[in-house]
Parts: structure tokens; C-alpha cells; sequence
């Protein structure tokens, strides 16, 4: 039976039920169409609204996202069942002329115009809807349509059609014109055709002949100022329009400046020439020609258009392929069935039986330890409310030890200023040894003996002023430990220290003299006594931070939480003074550490690459004296006992090491002041991903892309305890230190390979350090230090089961993460987090800039988080690469918009 409509329906409005006094203005996206829609709405008879959309929603009824709760494949087909095609249509029609006629009886108007730009997708349904409705087609050269769309919104779409992507904008330019075109041939009597270069270069003749042909009386309509209007507070159409004043010819063959003959080529043979003279731009064939560009034929955009045709229908396929949630219940019972009658087969079904159960007895394990975890809570809560008293403890000693630091403070800014000046005097001697290495080559001997000269005047001053200032600090250290009860212990050691101190920088002096005769002395040993220094001063920072706050307070805590503590609740008492004395001795020995370095790196500036490294190797007997420090201090007496609440009494401790930082900071710049190798900026890098961790963020699975020896496997295994690494690095000298970590814990994987786009060999050029390795063509490659490498992709490692699916993923390649990544897509399904070394500068061919891994990532719905690590190029001191945190835009981690 059909369903009609009532005349009295209609009476609300101008529009009939057929579509009369309703038109369609019909234009890809950036053609002109929003410049035409302000125009009619300048006329008093004429009502065009910024981009209804409307028909395109009643067209797409019942197909809603696939999040819906409402099960969205049921509720599309259900629609489709329930409503027949005769009844859709009805139902459009009433609801569109009820909408229609109620924004046109607002502005008590004649016409209504609906412009929006992709109703060029549901052509033949607006005829049926509406069979009277009258049409504008407004056509704009394609190549000036590609050419704002890339100025406006960034779309390159001669890029985006040879790399055959299902993009809108593709559709817009390709098939938007073919489609219009074929509705304007099968329906000539209800369309008026119009060029875009005619409307805004003769806009009184051509807006006079669209009202001649709507019936209209002709109107002034080509000046406007829509600033407060409906267009201006509209989101849709094209905002550039509230800037213009009318009609201009400024956009009239904008192609020539924005695409070169290359990309000319691409649009004209995936658009077609045919279509080009179809619409009436046989000009642009030309001027391409002169180009020396030429498309015989209709080109490939017949190809073209056939696999857009194909994505559309795909996209709208895609409601009819997912199954529902009931057809799913239907196929597991079905299985069951199956599975259970099948003869030989019934042993399966008895053993998923026993699945089955084994399962049951797993849900009662995790209940049961479910309600341990609350229990365990309630523990907790205890717990908290004596940290809270402890605190208030912690609040009177701090008190009372701000009057003994006041008159510390005065010797410790005597100290920086001494410092800056010292540093200043580097920075100018440093600009000196610049100028020096332009002409080492011709008086290299002379110069080098000059500045040994000047090193050797430099320590000798340094170590008069270290003999002056360790004098006095003694001094005044031992004032203040007369008031403690073991201050001839503590002064003894202080000046202990100071002797050894004084011992070696003799030895740095002499060191000095004699590094031409020491150069060749292997860097390896000085890399392995920085990665053993960089865990212990880390350890050393994290423990002496963790009694300088939590002293006396720590040692309250512990015997409140365990009854286990009480008997080392004096010990303890009396190794957080020994610390607290050993800080203040730190303190002074940094300023010691900056002033005596200073001189030694004048000195080692003026040597090449190998005699810096003897030289670091030689400062290594400075840095035995920092572990011996930390060794001095007893770093493992501050951990908690394992015994019954040893879980609580870590917990404390790693609170405590969280409020007292200050002093791992000092030592790590203390670590960089005697040229101690380590990654650059762990500081940032440890920031980073304690950041990462502090906001839950626990990855299971973590690649490390580009392992080197393993320094960010490292710091990821310290945050994340549970994690399981898979290094992977192509160089043998890696392979040593990347198998003693997995020697030292099983979670750590190594890989020898390359990673790339594509599968196969490809060269790499290898440098002296071998950290800066790349995949790319150096400017000026030497081939003895040129290797040929295998590539595997991400995707293959992963579907053969030697990768797991990463939920981190950290790319330092030298340049080759966007090859990486296009051979690892499958990454970008399960990793929450991906940290990418990029480059400011394109410091080899083909080097993508950090703009370009931007909006690669952006692509991929990944957003800019933080940064972990920065480094300057030696070249005026530029910004050259970062280390950047990238989340996706679905993770927890940005989850909120708050500034407070």
C-alpha cells in the first residue's frame, strides 16, 4: 500500500510537495560555490543558508557509527527492513519540507537554495525526492579547485592520486565533476550550468541570468560584508569568504604558482582532458601544453575513476558485511552443536569442556585475589594517615635545620658567582680555540704547545684556588660539626677527602702533559667505567635524595609501618647526619669538580677526536673518587628489609626518593663536569618516560628501534620492572652489549637487522662513532666505511612471530623512521606511545624534517605529547634534533583538555 501525503502538509511553506521554489546549487569543494550561495542570499527573494547537509543525512538513514550501544549494523538493517523504499523516500520528502519551509517562512522569502558540495554523491536521490526541485551547476577549473584545496587545507592531491589513496579529496576532484557532468546531460531542462571565471568576471550579467532563469526580478547582489551575519556564525562554508567584499579574478590560475609540470601531468591524466573539454577548459589543456605537459586521450581517468567508484561503494558495503551480535550468538551455537555431535570430533568438545572449567576455577582465583587488593587498601588508608603525621615531623626538622643551612647559603652563592665567572672565561676561550682549529694545519705544533702551556698555567691556578677555597670551607665545616656529637669523625673525613681531592688534580696536571704520547689508549674502558658510574651516581642521587628529605621522618614511618625496623631506628638516625654532612661535602666538591674541568676541557678542545678520548680516559681516576663517594656513603643501608610488609616499607622509600631529587641532580651535573660519556640529556629522557609512568602508562611489550648498547632498553626496564624489550640494531659492534643485557634478564630480546619499507639489502654509511649509522646517503660517503646491511620489514618480523605487538615504540634511525614506520603499520594498531628521534635540519638527502614526522604521525592519529631529549648542531649552535613523545589521540594520557 502506498503512503501519500496530504495537501494540508505543505501549507506551512512555499516548497510543494515536488519540490517547487527549491533549488540545489551544486559544486565540488573550493569551486566557488560559497561565493555563489552569498550572492543569492543577497537577493530579497532568495534564502541560501551556509551548507545544510541535510538531504545527505535523511539519505544516510540508519547508518550510524559502529560505537553506537544500539548495535549499529542491526539498527541499519532493521530500518532498511521495516521502512521500503517507496516509504523512505516519503518520509524524506515530509521531513526535508518541513525543515525547508520553516527556515524559509523565517526569512519570509520566495526560494530556498541548499548548497552543499558533496550532493554530488546522491544525485539521483534528490531527483526522486524532489522532481521539481531546479538545479545550478556551478563548474570551476579542476586544476584551481587542487590548487586551493592544497592552499587552503594542505591536501596535495596530485600526491594523494598517485599513491591511489581513498581520500574525499580525491573523490571531490575526480568523480564530483563526472557525476555532475552526466546529471547536467540526463536532466538539461532542470539545470543551469555556470563557470566560475564568469561569475567573478562578469558578476551583474551572470547573477541577472540565474535570477532571469529562477523567475526572479535582477538585483544588486555582488557587494556584501557578512562580518555578524549567519555566514560568520556559521561553522560550515568558507570562512575566507568574511574577508571578501565581493567578486575578484585573484584565484583565476592559481595552478601555474602551485604545481610544477609534474604534478600538472598527474591531475591531467587521473582527471581526464575529455572532462576538461567537457566543461569547457580546453584553454588549460593548452597552457599546459606550453608547460610540456601533454595527456593523449582521456589518459588513466577512467582507471581512476573506476577505484573511487569502488572505494564509495565499499564504504557504503559496510553495513551490510558486519555481522551483528546475534548473528554471532547463532554461529557459536551452531559450532557448539557441531563440535559436540561430530563423532571423532566429541574428544575436542570434551577437552574445550575442560577449558571451560579450568576457566570457572580462574574467575574464582582473580575474585579471590580481588578482594586481597581491597584489603590491602584498607591497609593502605592506615598507612596514609601515618605519613601524614609523619610529615608534620618532618615539617618541625626542617625548621629547625634552616637555621643551621643559613649559613651555608651565603658560601654557596659566593660559590656560583665564582662559577658563572669561571664559565664565562671558558666561553671566550673557547671562541679562541675556534679560531685556533682553522689553522691547525700550518702551525698545529706551536699552537698545541701553547695552549699545553696555558692548561698547565690554568690547573696551577685552579689548584691555588681549590688549596684557598678547600681551606676555608674546612674552616667553616668544622664550626658547624663542633655541635654534633661526631664532629671530630666527620671533620677527619672531610679533610681526607680534600687530600685525596688535592692528590688528583696533581695527577690531572701531569695527565695533561701527557697526552700526545697516550692518544691511541682504547676509548672502550672509558665507556664502561661511565655506564658503571651512570648506575651508581643514579643509585647515589636516588638514596642521598631520599635520606636528605625523609631523615629522621623515614626512620618515624618505618617503625610505624613495621614493627620489624624498631632495632635500626638509631642506625638509621645516624646514617641520615653521616648524609646529610657527605651532601654538604658534595655540594663543595662539585664547585671544586666545574672550576678544575674547566681548564682541562681548554686543553682538550685544542686535540682531535682521539686525544679528547685520552683525555676522558685520564679524567676517569676523578670519577673513581665520586664511586668511592657513593661507596662511602652506603648507598644499600638505606633500602627497607625484606620482611612481612616489605612491599609498604619499598613504597615509602620510593615516595621518599620522589620528594628529594635535588641532590641526583647536582651529581649528575657533576658527572657531566668531569666528561663522563653517557646518552645525552638523561635527565630529559628519564623525565620523559618517569612522566610516561607516573601517569599510569605501563606498556607490556616496548620496542627499542635503533638499540645502539642499549641505553634506552636500560632506563625502560628501570620504569617499567614488567616490561618486555625486543632491541633491535643492524651494527656487530652493538651485538656484544646488546647480548650481555639479555645475558643479565630474560626480558630483554635482540634482533641483528635492519628495518625498513621494504625487504632486502640495502648500504649503509658507517661513522667513527658509530651512534650517527644511517641508511642514507651521506653527502660526502666514503666507501671504506660503507657496509651492505639486510632490511626486514616490521609487519613480516611481527607476522612471523618474532615480535610481539608493541604497546611503546622508540626509533632512533638517523633519518630512516618514516621508512621504518611505512614497513611497520601493524604498530600503529596496538602502541599507545611512540618515542622518535627527529631532525630540525635535512642533514642528509632525503632526511625528513621534524615537520614532515609531525604530520606523518598526525596522519596516523598520533598527536605531539613531550619532549625527551634535545641536542644542538656544532654549527652556530642551532637546534639540530629532539627526541619527541608522541600518543595517540585515543590514550589515556590525553585524555583531558584542563590547564589547572
Amino acid at each position: 500500500m502506498q503512503f501519500e501525503w496530504s495537501a494540508d502538509h505543505w501549507k506551512a511553506g512555499v516548497i510543494s510537495k515536488q519540490g517547487e521554489n527549491l533549488v540545489f546549487l551544486l559544486g565540488v569543494a573550493r569551486s566557488g560555490t560559497t561565493l555563489l550561495s552569498v550572492m543569492l542570499n543577497n537577493h530579497p527573494d532568495v534564502r541560501c543558508p551556509p551548507e545544510p547537509w541535510l538531504m545527505l543525512g535523511l539519505e544516510a538513514a540508519g547508518r550510524t557509527s559502529a560505537r553506537h550501544p544500539a548495535d549499529a549494523p542491526v539498527l541499519y538493517r532493521a530500518m532498511r527492513e521495516f521502512c521500503d523504499a517507496q516509504a523512505a523516500v516519503a518520509g524524506a520528502r515530509a521531513f526535508a519540507g518541513t525543515v525547508y519551509n520553516r527556515r524559509l517562512s523565517e526569512s519570509k522569502k520566495k526560494i530556498l537554495v541548499d548548497k552543499t558540495p558533496r550532493y554530488y554523491l546522491i544525485l539521483p536521490y534528490l531527483r526522486e525526492v524532489f522532481p521539481e526541485a531546479k538545479y545550478i551547476a556551478l563548474w570551476r577549473n579542476p586544476l584551481d579547485s587542487a590548487a586551493s584545496m592544497k592552499k587552503a587545507w594542505g591536501f596535495d592531491i596530485p600526491k594523494l592520486l598517485s599513491e591511489h589513496q581513498d581520500h574525499l579529496a580525491c573523490m571531490d576532484v575526480v568523480l564530483g565533476p563526472r557525476r555532475i557532468l552526466e546529471f547536467v546531460k540526463e536532466n538539461p531542462e532542470r539545470v543551469l550550468a555556470l563557470q566560475y571565471e564568469k561569475l567573478v568576471r562578469e558578476p551583474k550579467n551572470s547573477m541577472d541570468g540565474i535570477f532571469q532563469w529562477l523567475g526572479l526580478p535582477g538585483a544588486e547582489v555582488g557587494q556584501f560584508d557578512l562580518n555578524g551575519g549567519e555566514f560568520d556564525k556559521s561553522e560550515y562554508g568558507d570562512k575566507k569568504i568574511l574577508a571578501t567584499g565581493g567578486p575578484h579574478e585573484k584565484s583565476i590560475g592559481q595552478w601555474r604558482e602551485v604545481f610544477n609540470a609534474d604534478e600538472t601531468r598527474v591531475l591531467l591524466d587521473m582527471i581526464g582532458p575529455n572532462i576538461f573539454a567537457a566543461l569547457g577548459y580546453e584553454d588549460v589543456l593548452g597552457q599546459a601544453g606550453e608547460m610540456g605537459v601533454r595527456v593523449e586521450g582521456s589518459g588513466n581517468s577512467a582507471e581512476c575513476a573506476q577505484r573511487l567508484e569502488r572505494n564509495v561503494a565499499a564504504r557504503l558495503a559496510e553495513y551490510d558485511k558486519v555481522p551483528t551480535y546475534s548473528d554471532l550468538l547463532v554461529r557459536e551455537g551452531k559450532l557448539a552443536k557441531a563440535l559436540k555431535t561430530a563423532g571423532p570430533a566429541g574428544d575436542l568438545w570434551t577437552e574445550m569442556q575442560d577449558y571451560l572449567v579450568a576457566a570457572e576455577g580462574m574467575a574464582l582465583e582473580v575474585a579471590r585475589v580481588e578482594q586481597i587488593a581491597e584489603q590491602w587498601k584498607l591497609v593502605q588508608a592506615g598507612y596514609d594517615a601515618r605519613l601524614n603525621e609523619a610529615r608534620h615531623t618532618h615539617q618541625q626538622l626542617a625548621a629547625e635545620m634552616a637555621a643551621r643551612e643559613g649559613r651555608l647559603s651565603a658560601e654557596v652563592a659566593s660559590a656560583r658567582a665564582e662559577a658563572e665567572a669561571a664559565r664565562q672565561s671558558a666561553a671566550q676561550r673557547e671562541q679562541d680555540s675556534r679560531q685556533f682549529l682553522e689553522q691547525r694545519e700550518q702551525d698545529w705544533k706551536e699552537l698545541a704547545a701553547q695552549r699545553e702551556q696555558e692548561a698547565q698555567r690554568i690547573v696551577a691556578q685552579r689548584e691555588a684556588e681549590l688549596q684557598k677555597l678547600v681551606a676555608e670551607r674546612e674552616r667553616d665545616l668544622q664550626q658547624a660539626l663542633n655541635r654534633e656529637k661526631q664532629a671530630e669523625q666527620c671533620a677527619a673525613e672531610v679533610e681526607t677527602i680534600v687530600k685525596g681531592r688535592d692528590a688528583e688534580l696533581e695527577s690531572q696536571r701531569k695527565a695533561i702533559s701527557q697526552l700526545e704520547a697516550e692518544l691511541r689508549e682504547s676509548w672502550q674502558r672509558e665507556r664502561v667505567i661511565a655506564d658503571r658510574f651512570t648506575a651508581i651516581s643514579e643509585q647515589f642521587s636516588a638514596t642521598v635524595a631520599q635520606a636528605e628529605s625523609n631523615r629522621q621522618d623515614l626512620e618515624r614511618r618505618l617503625a610505624l609501618a613495621m614493627d620489624e625496623l624498631q632495632t635500626h631506628k638509631q642506625a638509621r638516625a645516624e646514617l641520615a647526619d653521616q648524609l646529610r654532612k657527605e651532601q654538604e661535602t658534595a655540594v663543595e666538591l662539585k664547585s671544586q669538580f666545574d672550576e678544575a674541568s674547566r681548564g682541562i676541557d681548554q686543553a682538550l678542545v685544542e686535540y682531535d677526536e682521539e686525544e679528547a678520548q685520552r683525555a676522558r680516559e685520564e679524567s676517569a681516576s676523578m670519577r673513581g673518587k665520586m664511586r668511592r663517594l657513593a661507596q662511602k656513603i652506603g648507598v644499600s643501608t638505606i633500602a627497607a628489609p625484606a620482611t612481612g610488609n616489605g612491599k609498604a616499607a619499598a613504597d615509602m622509600t620510593d615516595t621518599a626518593t620522589i620528594q628529594t631529587t635535588r641532590l641526583g641532580a647536582a651529581l649528575r651535573q657533576l658527572a657531566h663536569a668531569v666528561k663522563m660519556v653517557a646518552a645525552p640529556k638523561p635527565e630529559m629522557m628519564d623525565a620523559a618516560i618517569a612522566h610516561l609512568a607516573a601517569k599510569k602508562f605501563n606498556p607490556k611489550v616496548v620496542f627499542d628501534l635503533g638499540a645502539a648498547k642499549g641505553y634506552w632498553t636500560e632506563r625502560f626496564a628501570w620504569h617499567w620492572p614488567e616490561a618486555e624489550v625486543f632491541m633491535i640494531d643492524p651494527l656487530e659492534e652493538s651485538e656484544p652489549y646488546l647480548k650481555t643485557l639479555c645475558a643479565k634478564d630474560s626480558r630483554f630480546h635482540y634482533l641483528r637487522t635492519a628495518v625498513g619499507k621494504e625487504s632486502g639489502t640495502l648500504t649503509m654509511n658507517i661513522t667513527k662513532d658509530f651512534d650517527g649509522s644511517s641508511l642514507l646517503p651521506f653527502p660526502a660517503p666514503d666507501p671504506k666505511r660503507q657496509r651492505q646491511i639486510q632490511v626486514q620489514r616490521i609487519d613480516d618480523l611481527l607476522a612471523e612471530g618474532k615480535l610481539k605487538a608493541p604497546d611503546l615504540v622508540k626509533l632512533d634511525v638517523q633519518g630512516f623512521e618514516l621508512n621504518v614506520m611505512d614497513g611497520g603499520q601493524r604498530m600503529f594498531e596496538t602502541a599507545e606511545v611512540f618515542i622518535i628521534e627527529v631532525s630540525v635540519f635535512r642533514f642528509m638527502e632525503n632526511c625528513p624534517r621534524v615537520d614532515e614526522v609531525v604530520r606523518y604521525m598526525a596522519d596516523r592519529k598520533f598527536i605531539f605529547f613531550d619532549i625527551a631529549g634535545m641536542l644542538r648542531r656544532p654549527f652556530e649552535n642551532d637546534m639540530g634534533q629532539m627526541d619527541i613523545v608522541f600518543v595517540s589521540e585515543k590514550s589515556p594520557l590525553v585524555g583531558s583538555n584542563r590547564w589547572f
